[in-house]
């Protein structure tokens, strides 16, 4: 795990290219939308909401790069997830939440959810595969995936 994570902060920092703009405004309307649910008074401070804007649009920007890495990586190596896991764990995270997993999934935050936990499940491989690499150990691209919670490189 802390091999991951240090390998994951390696790529967001080595790699410089620009990502597209609508995806950085489609994250960081949703950040303001969280804001307006989690943290209302930053949004009536003008000056607290452009530094906050400011802190999260880099966080965003390395996200993206890095799940655009992950990306090319996967296609690259083969490397596909199982719809079953992905069933599988979607239906996990949604009963720890007390949801019907067949419910959220027709929802908007479920649609991120799994998008989520597709990007985890799909980072955590390709950074087993590196790992493995680097240490050694070859291993087939179906190597056990972290929890969706877990994060290796995601943009909430």
């Amino acid at each position: 795990r802390e091999l991951h994570n240090a390998l994951a902060e390696q790529m967001r920092e080595k790699y410089d290219f620009e990502v597209p703009e609508t995806l950085l405004h489609e994250y960081l309307h949703e950040f303001e939308h969280q804001l307006e649910h989690k943290e209302p008074e930053v949004l009536k401070d003008e000056a607290k909401l452009a530094e906050r804007k400011e802190e999260e649009r880099k966080k965003i920007v390395s996200d993206l790069r890095f799940r655009y890495i992950v990306g090319e990586i996967a296609q690259t190596e083969k490397i596909e997830l199982k719809e079953e896991d992905l069933r599988q764990r979607f239906a996990m995270q949604a009963y720890m939440m007390g949801q019907d997993p067949r419910q959220l999934a027709e929802s908007p935050f479920g649609e991120r959810m799994v998008r989520q936990i597709q990007e985890n499940m799909l980072s955590s491989q390709v950074l087993d595969l590196l790992v493995n690499r680097k240490l050694g150990k070859e291993q087939a691209p179906a190597a056990e995936t972290q929890p969706a919670g877990e994060d290796a490189g995601s943009v909430e």
